[in-house]
C-alpha cells in the first residue's frame, strides 16, 4: 500500500465508525433511505482523493484527503452538521459546512 493510499484509509478508519451511526440515524430518521459510500479516486490534476456519502444519489457528506495535513468532512445537509460535531473528535479531520451554492 502506498503512502497515499494509507492516508486515506487512516483519515477514514478515524471518522467512519462515529459518521456510520450519525448518517444511519438521520437517514432512517429524516430520509427513510439507506445510506451509500462511494470512493473517488484523484483527478489527474489533483493529489486529493474522497470518499462521498449519499443519501438517495443526494450528497450529504464528502471527506477529502489531501497529501499533507488534516483531511476534511464537507457537510452538505446542514442538519448533520451539529451532530457530526459533537461526534467526532479529532484533530486529523477538520469539519466544514459545504457552500449552498
Amino acid at each position: 500500500m502506498n503512502p497515499s493510499e494509507w492516508h486515506v484509509e487512516r483519515a477514514r478508519a478515524r471518522i467512519e465508525p462515529t459518521v456510520e451511526t450519525v448518517l444511519a440515524d438521520h437517514a432512517t430518521a429524516y430520509w427513510g433511505r439507506p445510506v451509500r459510500r462511494h470512493e473517488l479516486a484523484a483527478g489527474p490534476d489533483s493529489l486529493d482523493r474522497r470518499v462521498v456519502w449519499t443519501i438517495d444519489n443526494e450528497t450529504v457528506l464528502e471527506l477529502h484527503v489531501a497529501e499533507r495535513g488534516p483531511a476534511t468532512l464537507r457537510v452538505h445537509d446542514v442538519s448533520l452538521f451539529s451532530p457530526l460535531r459533537r461526534a467526532l473528535r479529532t484533530r486529523h479531520v477538520r469539519l466544514l459546512l459545504a457552500d449552498a451554492g
